[in-house]
């Protein structure tokens, strides 16, 4: 059902990114994986969930070579036309690389959809060289939109986030081991979910006074 329901949104997914509040969400996001992905100069990146690899352009602006993954067809299809080197996985089940084959590993809102997030984040490990980093990012379910996502779910069928797990930076630190080390973690993205006249302003105003609520939690980890 997951794999049907990623297939249908393929073509979707980019278009939602170029409507107004899209254009300003996709801003938001990208300047916050920006700040948190070092220079990556012929290094070889993982993507964990590639989708359409509409993020993953960031690590090759970074100067990455990417390696994207994902269980979508049409999902893989759309990356393949961007350029990247994919292959059909879940990531229900082991990775398919040796030990040590990565520098650097980055996975955008895609264990929302794993019963045992833990398991694929001890694979992470097995793979990233000594001192790798990954970078992972969830929806948070401290944000307001993930009451709106939940609402959604309620009355639309097939919703893609209907059985989807949110995460709140807290949650996501319980699921690294002591075979990491957590150099950065939070929120970003204070956009709220209707069309804001003044993006910046309210961003600024959210994050000040509410710093848990940004529509993104992330972890940025070393590998000990």
């Amino acid at each position: 059902m997951e794999k049907e329901i990623f297939n249908n949104l393929a073509n979707k997914y980019d278009s939602w990114f170029e409507t107004s509040l899209g254009k300003k969400v996709f801003n938001s996001e990208k300047s916050c994986i920006e700040k948190l992905v070092k220079n990556g100069e012929e290094k070889l990146a993982i993507d964990l969930g590639i989708g359409t690899g509409l993020f993953s352009k960031i690590l090759i602006e970074k100067g990455y070579r990417v390696i994207g993954i994902d269980i979508s067809d049409e999902m893989l299809k759309i990356a393949k036309d961007r350029g990247f080197e994919v292959i059909k996985h879940d990531l229900k089940n082991p990775l398919p690389f040796i030990n040590e084959t990565f520098d650097f590993a980055f996975s955008m809102t895609s264990i929302e959809f794993l019963k045992r997030p833990e398991d694929l984040i001890k694979e992470v490990n097995r793979i990233l060289k000594k001192d790798g980093e990954f970078l992972l990012i969830t929806l948070n379910s401290l944000s307001l939109w993930a009451v709106v996502r939940r609402i959604k779910g309620l009355f639309i069928k097939n919703y893609v986030f209907k059985k989807g797990k949110f995460y709140s930076t807290n949650n996501l630190k319980k699921l690294f081991d002591e075979n990491w080390e957590i150099l950065k973690s939070g929120t970003c993205t204070f956009i709220p979910p209707y069309n804001p006249i003044f993006p910046s302003f309210w961003e600024n105003i959210i994050k000040k006074f509410f710093p848990f609520s940004g529509a993104l939690s992330f972890i940025l980890s070393k590998k000990c």
